[in-house]
C-alpha cells in the first residue's frame, strides 16, 4: 500500500512541474519538446513490444493501414478540388487562387448539352430529367463510371433547365 501511495506522490509531482513548465515556456518550444517526446515515446513502446514478442498487432494494424492508404492513392489526383471545395466551405480562402491555374470552365453551348443527354432540341424539362437520371445511373463514379462524364452529365442538365 505504501509503494503504491508514493508512486502517486511522485506522478502528481511530475504532473505539477510538467504544468507549471507548459504555463512558463514559449509556446513554439513547447510544440517542439511535445512532437520530439511523442516520437522518443513511441518508439520506446515498439521496442518494449518487439522485447515482450507482442509486436505482432501493431504489425498487423500497419499492414491494413498500408493496404487502406493504397486504395485512398487514386484520390489524391483530387486533391486540387477537394482543397478549392474546403477553400469555399472555409470562407473562400483558397478558392481565389485554387481556380487560377485552370481558369473558369468554358460555357456549354445547349447543343452541346443536347447531345451529351442525347435529346433533340426543344425537349422538355420531365424529358431532361429523365435523361439525366438515365444516364447517371449508368455514368455515374460510384457505379465505377467516369467522373469527368458524370460532370458533363450534370453540367448539360444545368444549362439545358437553365432559368433565363
Amino acid at each position: 500500500m505504501f509503494p503504491r501511495f508514493i508512486l502517486v506522490l511522485v506522478v502528481v509531482a511530475l504532473l505539477w512541474v510538467f504544468l507549471y513548465w507548459f504555463r512558463n515556456t514559449p509556446s513554439a518550444q513547447v510544440a517542439h519538446t511535445l512532437k520530439r517526446a511523442a516520437v522518443w515515446l513511441a518508439l520506446a513502446v515498439i521496442v518494449i513490444l518487439a522485447l515482450s514478442g507482442r509486436l505482432n498487432w501493431l504489425m498487423g494494424v500497419l499492414a491494413s493501414l498500408l493496404l487502406f492508404a493504397r486504395r485512398l492513392l487514386p484520390l489524391l489526383r483530387h486533391a486540387p478540388l477537394l482543397a478549392r471545395l474546403l477553400g469555399r466551405h472555409r470562407g473562400g480562402r483558397a478558392s481565389s487562387t485554387a481556380g487560377a491555374e485552370n481558369g473558369p470552365a468554358p460555357r456549354m453551348s445547349r447543343e452541346e448539352a443536347y447531345a451529351i443527354l442525347g435529346l433533340t432540341a426543344g425537349a422538355s424539362p420531365d424529358e431532361i430529367i429523365a435523361a439525366h437520371r438515365r444516364l447517371m445511373q449508368k455514368l455515374h463514379p460510384d457505379r465505377d463510371g467516369s467522373t469527368y462524364l458524370a460532370a458533363q452529365i450534370n453540367r448539360a442538365k444545368e444549362v439545358l433547365l437553365e432559368k433565363g
